[in-house]
């Protein structure tokens, strides 16, 4: 039987055992009875492998309701967000967010190995990049941050100075920059980059008609929305996967029929 984690009762408790061990401090912030969070402790944290790698860091849980001060400190904005800090109560990366066991494991094993991925982050910012692959590096992570406005400015920059929505990376940055501008109020952006998208021939078509469809829901074209998730479903081969864009079909029909 692996032991749980080892939480600690306060942060302040966390960073004196940190300096006196040499260790970083795992922080969860989290809500009582929260979806997400309830799913991250049962499905993530409670992995094996992820206990048994706990034993290398300093843990601690808060609850934002309870810690709004601390919370903003380390700027969480939503729930759960895991903060790596290290010995000196310094940001060394973070988590975001639901997150699968493999991924989380490996983020845990390179911080315990020593990496400090914040501070490459901020070394990139602060060289200001102007090519294709350092910007879409600077906009997944300010979108990893939650800071919605300059994660959308870095991938509009690597649009302008990237190879062309024919070859795949490009396309995969109009995948992430298109709900970025559904969630900043600018579908009409997000239509005119998915159109365009739409003529280049490796595009993921099937892609391009979801995001499309969820654009023109956000702009209240009901029609286009459904035309497209039509065909979507076309193209779909999984049962599970029709069957849901058929109940999906069947809700925007309601709502466009009490217009």
């Amino acid at each position: 039987m692996i032991p749980p984690f080892d939480w600690v009762e306060s942060l302040d408790k966390a960073l004196e055992r940190a300096r006196e061990r040499g260790k970083p401090v795992l922080i969860e912030f989290h809500v009582t009875y929260h979806g997400w969070c309830r799913m991250f402790d049962e499905k993530t944290l409670s992995e094996p492998a992820i206990v048994r790698l706990s034993g290398k860091f300093v843990c601690v849980r808060i609850n934002g309701n309870d810690a709004p001060d601390l919370a903003r400190k380390y700027g969480v904005k939503s729930y759960p967000t895991i903060v790596f800090l290290n010995a000196k109560g310094e940001v060394i990366d973070r988590q975001i967010g639901l997150i699968a066991p493999r991924p989380f494991e490996t983020q845990m094993k390179e911080i315990a190995a020593g990496r400090e991925p914040e501070k490459e982050f901020r070394a990139l910012v602060e060289s200001n990049p102007r090519d294709f692959r350092s910007l879409v590096l600077l906009g997944i992570g300010w979108l990893r941050r939650e800071e919605w406005d300059k994660a959308t400015e870095a991938y509009e920059k690597a649009l302008a100075v990237g190879p062309g929505l024919d070859v795949k990376a490009a396309q995969e940055v109009v995948y992430s920059l298109c709900p970025l501008y559904d969630l900043r109020g600018k579908p009409e952006k997000a239509e005119r980059l998915l159109l365009e998208l739409m003529r280049a021939p490796s595009a993921d078509r099937a892609k391009v008609h979801d995001l499309l469809g969820h654009t023109y829901v956000s702009l209240k074209r009901f029609d286009d929305a459904i035309w497209h998730f039509r065909a979507e479903r076309d193209l779909a081969t999984d049962q599970k996967q029709r069957e849901m864009l058929e109940r999906l079909i069947e809700k925007i029909n309601e709502a466009r029929n009490q217009k």
